[in-house]
């Protein structure tokens, strides 16, 4: 929890950490973390539960639609290239579903962080400062 929080702190630390729902987090035991957050001062009003299960269908979908039409790319780092191999879906009803227990003894783990990230940035959270004005670059 403490690691997670040291990560938190510097983006905060660094003007990047929008004021509200700006940290998305499973909703499911996350009581350390945030515990930890209001001991470093981080407002909880920047948390945000990130539903899982089939409610991520739409992070999935627009991940899926943006890395099509190259709005958005990854790194090509092996670690991600991994866990998309070790990702199975599997269609329930209008919602399709990418978790653990599809995946088996698998790891997804940085693919589902994206699917979370896709989701919270979804929800548009506004910063004080843009990446551009934080290391002084210019847009073209």
């Amino acid at each position: 929890m403490v690691e997670i929080a040291d990560i938190v702190q510097r983006v905060a630390d660094s003007g990047l950490l929008a004021e509200k729902n700006a940290i998305g987090l499973d909703p499911v035991g996350i009581g350390q973390i945030v515990d930890e957050l209001a001991a470093r001062e981080i407002s909880t009003e920047r948390i945000v539960g990130v539903s899982q299960g089939w409610k991520l269908s739409g992070a999935i979908k627009t991940l899926e639609r943006k890395l099509a039409d190259g709005t958005l790319t990854h790194a090509g780092a092996a670690i991600m290239n991994w866990s998309v191999g070790n990702a199975k879906v599997e269609p329930r009803g209008n919602a399709i579903l990418i978790t653990k227990q599809a995946a088996g003894s698998a790891k997804i783990d940085p693919l589902m962080a994206a699917f979370n990230a896709v989701a919270l940035m979804s929800m548009n959270p506004p910063t004080a400062r843009s990446l551009y004005e934080t290391h002084g670059l210019r847009t073209v």
